[in-house]
């Protein structure tokens, strides 16, 4: 019976330490005091576009936002490109609805991707006001 019990624990510790392994959790030393609280990290900086100021007084049509997307975008984001049907900036109506993620993206440096030409400030300005508004 004590061996059954043996193989048990030993069965028991090696499925937590597998699931420990598998977790990416570290163990801690046991030493009665309290883990240390973590360290706060620096607060998230505001995305690139927070800082494009756009004039309200000056609204942003489609067609120029058009025109940088077709310009820096549709290569991909088209029927032929590689971004899927959702993402198919060619169509105005998904163009408007991802208009606030695209602009985003593209202020962030995240669109284009390494290899493509980033737009300039002022079609980067563009975009982000244009994205910025209700309409």
């Amino acid at each position: 019976m004590v061996k059954a019990e043996h193989s048990l624990i030993a069965a028991i510790a090696c499925a937590l330490g597998l699931a420990l392994a598998c977790s990416g959790a570290k163990p801690e030393a046991r030493t009665g005091a309290e883990p240390p609280a973590p360290t706060p990290s620096a607060s998230p900086s505001a995305s690139s576009d927070d800082a494009i100021k756009c004039d309200p007084a000056v609204p942003v049509e489609l067609a120029s936002a058009r025109e940088v997307v077709t310009k820096r975008c549709v290569s991909c984001h088209s029927p032929s490109g590689t971004a899927g049907d959702d993402y198919d900036w060619t169509k105005e109506s998904a163009l408007i609805a991802h208009r606030r993620n695209v602009a985003a993206q593209v202020a962030d440096g995240e669109m284009p991707p390494p290899g493509y030409p980033k737009p300039t400030p002022e079609e980067l300005r563009t975009l982000v006001c244009w994205a910025r508004q209700k309409s």
